[in-house]
């Protein structure tokens, strides 16, 4: 599941209830501009295949029976304008699948070593797939 992260703009942090588990809630760095609280995710590299290939993300809010406006946008930094370089997310691995048209990315200064070596893993396990997608289809 995709989970909040720092980020440089951040101004707040929104505690996570006292009665939630780390498992369950994490705390929520945020910016706070315009009446806005301004949060970052971070997905795994699996759900960076999914919304590749679905090209859709769900949002779960849990606030009862109503939901509060909410804005989802693919980006970073919160606020407009460029990156300091130092900051500049660096494509480690962009790798195309054949005629599935699938794309991974995955960015250096935004993965640990175990987050590494899992979407090596899952890119092992798609080219794998591909591989045998092409034999069944094209004999």
């Amino acid at each position: 599941m995709a989970y909040p992260v720092e980020f440089p703009e951040q101004n707040a942090v929104l505690q996570k209830p006292a009665n939630m588990t780390e498992e369950e809630c994490r705390s929520l760095p945020i910016l706070r501009k315009d009446g806005q609280c301004i949060s970052v995710w971070k997905l795994t590299p699996e759900e960076m295949v999914s919304v590749n290939l679905t090209q859709s993300v769900v949002v779960g809010v849990l606030s009862g029976h109503t939901q509060p406006p909410i804005w989802i946008e693919a980006a970073a930094p919160a606020e407009a304008g460029e990156l300091p370089e130092e900051t500049q997310l660096q494509m480690n691995l962009v790798e195309e699948l054949g005629t599935l048209g699938v794309r991974v990315f995955l960015f250096s200064d935004q993965l640990d070593e175990i987050e590494k070596k899992r979407g090596e893993k899952l890119l092992e396990y798609l080219k794998a797939a591909l591989h045998t997608y092409k034999e069944a289809t094209h004999k």
